[in-house]
């Protein structure tokens, strides 16, 4: 091997290890490559390249998707196709209800809980039927656990002002129990589905802004939609990138959009805004006075 062989061979492996390094941004985008500066830059490069844990779904409920979504595709979603997708998924739900009794019940029992306390009836049943439906992410556990019940709190909370700030609760409160016992694929599917349920909801009903709807849609139903189109195109469940700077995005929004919601003044009574565009907390209250007199 001659010397210019050499040292062309010694260039590439050098190239290859700076790119490889550069790629050491591990799962939570902690460890950057030390030759990115200034430091500035290796925290940005972090923050932007940081990837949460793939979720780990149960070896039998992969399969299962797998197969329904493939049998999809090569039948080129037919309606006859379609029908027994409905029938094999019902069956499969059905067989998780009786392996996951205990979970079933909780299911069923939270969002019974909102129904009684005047919550949105229509979108708690929707998030129930697809909650229960899941329960196979679930593998061998038996309860849902304490964060995943906060996510489905959230995805049936009533439509009131103050729901908002609850909602943003429940999203912190389950994000910290569920470090703290571990993450289940169960919860990587309700904690999006429920504030998919909640915020959306508030986009269509709530007196907000164009920008605010903007964010909502960005965030939550633009992302849902583009992975039910990748299952559909694959023919497969993928392992769609998770990305840290996402989550974070999220939380600020969700924080800056509570924030906006609650203490919303209405520049022409000058009195709070109500989350469900009916008019001022004021006029409502002056209202009553009124109507007592």
């Amino acid at each position: 091997m001659g010397a210019n062989d050499q040292q062309s061979e010694h260039q590439t492996s050098g190239m290859i290890h700076v790119f490889s390094g550069l790629g050491q941004a591990g799962v939570n985008g902690l460890t950057v490559d030390r030759r990115i500066r200034p430091k500035w830059g290796r925290r940005l490069y972090g923050l932007v390249s940081g990837q949460r844990p793939p979720i780990e779904r149960p070896s039998e409920s992969r399969l299962f998707v797998d197969g329904v979504l493939l049998d999809l595709k090569r039948e080129k979603y037919r309606p006859a196709a379609w029908g027994r997708f409905v029938v094999a998924s019902s069956i499969r739900s059905l067989e998780q209800i009786a392996e996951h009794e205990r979970a079933s019940v909780e299911i069923v029992g939270i969002f019974a809980m909102l129904t009684i306390l005047r919550g949105a009836r229509v979108r708690a049943a929707v998030a129930c039927l697809l909650a229960i439906t899941h329960l196979g992410l679930l593998g061998d556990r038996r309860s849902i656990g304490l964060a995943n019940a906060f996510s489905l709190l959230r995805a049936g909370l009533p439509f009131r002002r103050w729901a908002v700030l609850v909602a943003v609760c429940t999203d912190l409160a389950d994000g910290v129990v569920a470090r703290r016992a571990g993450p289940t694929a169960f919860g990587s599917y309700a904690d999006p589905l429920a504030d998919l349920a909640f915020w959306t909801a508030v986009a269509r009903r709530g007196r907000i802004g164009s920008l605010d709807r903007l964010a909502i849609l960005s965030l939550w139903t633009v992302p849902a939609a583009a992975i039910m189109a990748g299952y559909s195109v694959a023919g497969r469940s993928i392992d769609y990138p998770r990305p840290v700077i996402v989550r974070r995005a999220s939380a600020i929004a969700q924080a800056l959009l509570t924030f906006r919601l609650i203490l919303r003044v209405d520049n022409q009574e000058e009195g709070f805004t109500r989350l469900d565009g009916r008019g001022s907390f004021r006029s409502a209250t002056g209202r009553r006075s009124a109507a007592r007199t």
